[in-house]
């Protein structure tokens, strides 16, 4: 279970729950748990693109963290082998496939394994340069359906808190975006005694994505005795979810791009993948609208 706060995991060699503190992952995110060289070993890739490994000898800690490489795309699946408990591996941003073996000093040796080589080259350094930054955009999302709707734009590297708007019809709301400008990846192997330099292009990746609700009338309590007359005595809205669309990474946002966003999210087609609402995060005003009547 990963909270805000820390990572928490049980842990079967001791049967105890144990928080990893300072470590931050969002809800679903990916982690890794095993039990080798007689330690408690947890391991993720963080929003840094850093694989890295939490361990301690129990679960109450106190717990060191090791990096184990660098270049991966952010929270991204780590898999420990079963018959060989020292054994991590994860694929990188450039979808190579990455093994690390740990030894007995608790240190983590990480190598590629891909097509083309021999002999499986051995990291002796692996850096992340950012490309020079990009200014953020300005997207203007205008609501052109005919009902107020909600907004959660989402921060990939922390989703748990997104930024919420309602926009009620025709009107607009301007949001600014951070724009990720890609990366070059800079890699030292040694193959053999043999050392080389290697260095790839990172697209950028993608920051944010918008979730849409549909602010709609649910159910209306109306007096149909006659002395009620057909007046509505009370009234529910809610809302329901339309859609989820990324926003482009990179130069493919432009900025000052005005986006019907009511019609980008209907044409994912996808509206079991919104993000959750918190409803205690949005105030409905249930209260019935003076001379309102239904038939």
């Amino acid at each position: 279970m990963i909270h805000s706060v820390g990572c928490n995991c049980s842990t079967s060699p001791l049967g105890q729950a144990a928080q990893i503190p300072q470590v931050v992952l969002p809800p679903g995110a990916p982690i890794a748990a095993n039990y080798a060289r007689n330690r408690i070993r947890v391991s993720a890739t963080l929003a840094d693109g850093g694989w890295y490994e939490w361990h301690a000898a129990r679960a109450a800690g106190p717990w060191t963290r090791s990096l184990i490489s660098r270049g991966f795309t952010r929270f991204t699946p780590v898999h420990f082998s079963r018959h060989r408990r020292s054994h991590g591996f994860a694929i990188d941003r450039r979808g190579v496939l990455v093994a690390a073996s740990l030894d007995a000093a608790s240190v983590w040796h990480p190598v590629v394994l891909a097509p083309g080589f021999d002999f499986a080259p051995v990291f002796t350094s692996r850096q992340v340069v950012p490309n020079p930054s990009l200014r953020p955009a300005e997207v203007t999302f205008t609501n052109e359906h005919s009902r107020e709707l909600w907004l959660l734009v989402a921060d990939l590297r922390s989703p748990s808190k997104p930024r919420r708007f309602r926009i009620k019809p025709t009107e607009t709301v301007s949001v600014e975006f951070e724009r990720d400008a890609g990366a070059r990846l800079v890699e030292t192997l040694e193959t053999r005694g043999r050392v080389e330099e290697y260095a790839y292009e990172l697209p950028p990746q993608q920051l944010n994505d918008v979730s849409v609700y549909e602010f709609f009338l649910q159910s209306v309590a109306i007096d149909r005795t006659k002395r009620g007359n057909g007046k509505i005595e009370d009234i529910n809205w809610s809302p329901k979810s339309i859609g989820i669309f990324p926003i482009p990474p990179g130069n493919l946002l432009r900025d000052k791009v005005t986006i019907d966003f009511y019609g980008e999210a209907k044409s994912e087609s996808n509206p079991g993948g919104v993000r959750r609402l918190d409803m205690s995060r949005w105030k409905i005003d249930n209260t019935v609208p003076k001379g309102l009547r239904v038939p």
